[in-house]
């Protein structure tokens, strides 16, 4: 097989091997995560304190997801500044 063959087949079974190693809470952790994307219309998920805890400051890193958190203030809403 020649070198440019093997690089996608090794980094195939890296990728499953990483995937089977994580545990079953970051499993859980995931499919509660992708739930809850698709209950919303827009896929966005509202983090209330109990899923920052349980999604962000629970879990060993690295994590198997990727977060990106925008803070909003409600009251800022009605300003279009």
């Amino acid at each position: 097989m020649s070198p440019t063959h093997s690089l996608p087949l090794l980094l195939l079974i890296s990728l499953l091997l990483i995937s089977t190693s994580t545990s079953s809470s970051d499993s859980d952790r995931v499919s509660g995560l992708q739930s809850l994307q698709s209950q919303s219309k827009t896929g966005i998920i509202h983090l209330d304190d109990h899923s920052v805890s349980r999604y962000l400051t629970s879990t060993k890193t690295p994590r198997p997801y990727y977060l990106l958190i925008f803070f909003d203030a409600t009251e800022l809403h009605d300003k279009s500044d």
